[in-house]
């Protein structure tokens, strides 16, 4: 395999060169795909390169990879053929979550802050329920909803139930989305323990800091799978 010198990354060709052969039919659905260690002999590139690049077809949705078993190909050629209409549902979907993403990154860190200030003792208690969601890493944007709702402004609510819509209900079918993913699943995990901290003591400008962080992050991590998935 060609080195890199400024051109293609390794894990990048190592990926074409996969996608190639599922869909020149050298490998086919049930397949299971050589080893780490015979790509890695194979290829003469390392173990992160193939890691990685088994990673991003894992994503893309070409190979599923077991502990034990090894990377499976999940796809046909008929599932092939759909891909431009994936392709095109992927589009659309980048454009609205995007779009979301950039408004809830302005709207959010206010409402940590705010909820740090005005949020009732009570309210306060009533938080503490989502510690062990947060810690076993459930789906955390009832979180998100429930900050909000402490400000008891419906129309504030409604508006974060609509963003919220858009990324988790208008992905296209066949897509894994990156939250899913065990890394980021748990940068997600502590950044929303550090909102809940901030937030409990009641720390105004550290719960709209941390809030704006984690809203950043999520931006930045589908730009990096959007940029991954569509290559």
């Amino acid at each position: 395999m060609a080195k890199q010198g400024g051109q293609t990354p390794l894990y990048e060709q190592v990926v074409k060169m996969v996608k190639d052969q599922i869909v020149s039919g050298v490998y086919s659905k049930g397949d299971l795909l050589p080893s780490e260690k015979e790509m890695i002999d194979n290829l003469g590139v390392s173990r992160i390169t193939v890691r990685k690049a088994l990673s991003i077809l894992s994503d893309m949705g070409y190979i599923r990879t077991e502990k034990g078993r090894g990377s499976e190909v999940i796809l046909d050629v008929e599932d092939l053929l759909s891909r431009g209409k994936f392709s095109e549902e992927m589009t659309e979907y980048r454009r609205l979550c995007m779009e979301a993403t950039q408004v809830r990154i302005m709207l959010e860190p206010e409402i940590a802050r705010q909820v740090a200030i005005k949020a009732t003792d009570e309210q306060l208690a009533s938080l503490r329920i989502w510690e062990n969601h947060i810690r076993m890493k459930s789906p955390t944007n009832a979180f998100h909803l429930a900050l909000a709702e402490i400000l008891g402004n419906q129309e504030l609510v409604e508006m974060l139930q609509q963003l919220i819509e858009v990324e988790e209900s208008k992905a296209p079918k066949d897509m894994v989305l990156p939250e899913q993913q065990e890394k980021v699943a748990q940068t997600l995990c502590l950044q929303h323990q550090k909102i809940l901290r901030a937030i409990e003591a009641r720390d105004a400008e550290f719960a709209y800091f941390y809030m704006k962080e984690h809203e950043k992050y999520a931006e930045q991590m589908y730009e990096d799978y959007f940029r991954r998935v569509m290559a």
